[in-house]
């Protein structure tokens, strides 16, 4: 019974030595031994808030080297005797990070299988993200898109920096986008980056004017389009004149209005370009999308709220059984205790109907 406390949040596990001493092992990793009592530590992950037990008599927290109570990146199954513990349970479920776009691109099923695959926060966080990040970027190269340069590029760029670019380099196709109320180039993007603007402006040593792309980068999300760093840009809230909606085709004064541009915005909804996860190989639109994830998340809520149901049951009648042998148990007490009280009852009324009759049988005798 001493088990049951300790077994809710992990594999708990003991061995009585032949001098008595009782070693108790917690994940694998000595817990008590016949010296000490190793206790298990809290760190505080300061960007997610995230608090992940550790072994502090296995860590070195002064190089930041923790040796962690859980490895999230074992396979957790009923064969492997590991699948034991709610807190163990909620840690791996709630993963060590959060997770975004750049966690699902281009990984393969088995480094998907080792991280995402484990953690159905982080896999949700990384799906939702990779739907608004397609979306939103899709969105933003069609305001402002994108080409190669031919040519490298050097020049001084808009803080009186020297620069220069190789040929490739992704500038604004300045020649074919649109332009919103004032002309001005480059255009606005809809939803941008918090603290890095889409572009930065460059005058190159050949007299033309360059819009240098700030592409993503995936070491740093303050560069990524992500859920946690992107706003609706605020310079269109407001004024929504200066959303790209013209060409810059039309008479002086007059700026037509762009239509191809309303139709391919409309016809990004209809691309299945998409895949939700390294596993699922069928491309599908947006709304696809949103639907296969949605219905992922309630087949894994459906699953394991059963496994749940049917675990809660086992234990139950488990524990009901060891009561019967080790314990007493209230409910079999209380029926024995009606049943004797029943059975006492009958007995008093039989001899009290006996003694009736031999009274009876005495007084006519006599």
């Amino acid at each position: 019974m001493w088990k049951d406390a300790p077994a809710a949040y992990g594999d708990i596990s003991y061995k009585e030595l032949a001098n008595g001493v009782v070693k108790v092992n917690f994940e694998n990793v000595t817990f008590v031994d016949e010296m000490h009592v190793y206790a298990i530590g809290k760190k505080t992950d300061k960007e997610t808030g995230f608090i992940t037990p550790y072994w502090p008599h296995l860590s070195n927290t002064a190089k930041e080297e923790y040796y962690k109570v859980y490895d999230i990146k074992e396979e957790i199954s009923t064969a492997n005797k590991n699948d034991i513990g709610k807190l163990k349970a909620l840690v791996f479920a709630r993963g060590d990070k959060y997770a975004n776009y750049r966690d699902l691109e281009g990984i393969s099923m088995e480094e998907y299988d080792d991280t995402l695959g484990n953690s159905v926060m982080m896999n949700i966080e990384a799906e939702m993200d990779m739907l608004v990040h397609t979306l939103v970027t899709k969105i933003n190269d069609l305001y402002a898109p994108n080409i190669a340069s031919d040519t490298a590029i050097t020049g001084v760029d808009e803080n009186g920096n020297r620069v220069s670019y190789d040929a490739g380099t992704l500038i604004l196709d300045s020649k074919n986008c649109c332009v919103g109320s004032d002309e001005a180039l480059p255009p606005q993007e809809l939803f941008v980056r918090v603290g890095c603007p889409r572009y930065t402006t460059v005058q190159g040593d050949d007299g033309n004017t360059y819009y240098i792309y700030n592409e993503e980068d995936k070491t740093d999300t303050a560069l990524q389009y992500t859920i946690g760093n992107i706003r609706v840009n605020p310079k269109l809230l407001e004024s929504e004149s200066l959303l790209p909606a013209y060409t810059q085709n039309g008479r002086p004064g007059e700026l037509p209005v762009a239509h191809s541009l309303g139709e391919a915005l409309a016809a990004i909804w209809d691309e299945d370009t998409m895949f939700l996860s390294p596993h699922d190989t069928t491309p599908c639109t947006f709304g696809e999308f949103y639907g296969k994830m949605i219905g992922e998340l309630a087949t894994l809520g459906d699953v394991f709220g059963s496994t749940a149901s049917g675990l809660e049951g086992t234990a139950l009648a488990t524990d009901n059984a060891r009561q019967q042998v080790i314990g007493v148990s209230s409910d079999e007490e209380l029926t024995n205790m009606i049943k004797f009280q029943n059975a006492y009852n009958a007995s008093s009324r039989f001899i009290n109907v006996i003694d009736e009759m031999i009274e009876t049988l005495i007084y006519q005798m006599g």
